[in-house]
């Protein structure tokens, strides 16, 4: 998860500045205004397929009230699938997922 700097057109995602885009690998796959949307967007479509864990390294610039509800709509969405929270500290991208 990753805010925007400028607006595009990339792969059939329309981005404006400022929004939150979402990356898989290389690849914006989606972009929102609203970063706690974005996240869950782009938590679902990490998820897809069989998978049982999923760590979030949580950026220097993600508040405490960001993941707290970003945990709680992950855990509530995604019962069965163990959740981490880890304080990455990270510049740049406020939560970073890692989905095995």
């Amino acid at each position: 998860v990753s805010p925007s700097i400028r607006d595009a057109e990339i792969n059939g995602v329309t981005i404006k500045n400022g929004d939150t885009i979402g990356i898989i690998g290389k690849e914006i796959v989606l972009s929102n205004p609203d970063q706690h949307a974005a996240a869950l967007g782009l938590t679902a479509k990490i998820l897809e397929g069989d998978k049982f864990m999923l760590t979030v390294f949580c950026g220097k610039d993600a508040t405490p009230e960001q993941q707290s509800a970003l945990q709680t709509d992950i855990q509530k969405n995604y019962p069965a699938i163990e959740t981490y929270f880890i304080d990455g500290g990270q510049d740049i991208y406020p939560f970073i997922f890692v989905a095995e």
